[in-house]
């Protein structure tokens, strides 16, 4: 209907995809609390092409928790997300970890924290894969996706997304494969094998 994001394909396509290398999309930016000092930590960069979170500005580390977040994503069966994303110049690689988190929630429900796979190594601004992000908890749900960036006083480094897909996953009814020469067999409704059927349902 009118307002839904995404479209229902064949096994293997996009069914949801966001490359943000014209700007944000459709999808909105929420701060929760920034400290003086900063106006925002999300912004699109257009020459790059990719969503960009920093709470650094003026040679410091601002306090901070701002989310970008998905418009409303209606699933079908068995949906897999995957994005690119980069942390660079954080404290270490567990506080990027601890601090840059991937959330899901029902349409109008409450945030829930998912593991993501794979990562960069905090050292260059060299982009890694997500990983393969199961979201078949979620099937033939409304969900939003909320990526979310948190900072300390003196604490802070830059989380850099593109390139956001969700697709079926790969185990689809379409890679099924038919056996032309496997033999055929008939069974009744109490699942009683018949060896030659006359008329009725089998």
């Amino acid at each position: 209907g009118s307002g839904d994001s995404g479209t229902v394909t064949p096994s293997g396509q996009t069914f949801f995809e966001e490359s943000f290398a014209k700007g944000q999309g459709d999808f909105t930016i929420e701060n929760v609390s920034l400290a003086e000092g900063i106006s925002y930590v999300w912004k699109a960069d257009t020459q790059y092409g990719y969503m960009k979170a920093s709470a650094y500005a003026n040679g410091t580390s601002y306090a901070s928790e701002s989310w970008l977040i998905s418009p409303v994503i209606a699933l079908t069966q068995g949906n897999t997300l995957v994005f690119e994303h980069c942390y660079n110049k954080f404290p270490d690689l567990a506080f990027a970890k601890a601090n840059c988190t991937l959330n899901i929630r029902e349409e109008g429900g409450a945030w829930a924290e998912v593991a993501i796979p794979e990562c960069s190594d905090n050292t260059s601004w060299t982009f890694a894969g997500s990983g393969n992000i199961d979201l078949s908890a979620y099937n033939g749900k409304r969900i939003q996706l909320g990526f979310k960036y948190v900072s300390e006083d003196g604490k802070s480094g830059t989380w850099e997304i593109k390139n956001l897909v969700v697709k079926p996953s790969a185990a689809g009814i379409a890679d099924v494969e038919i056996d032309a020469n496997a033999p055929v067999e008939y069974y009744n409704l109490q699942g009683v094998r018949v060896e030659e059927p006359a008329a009725g349902l089998y």
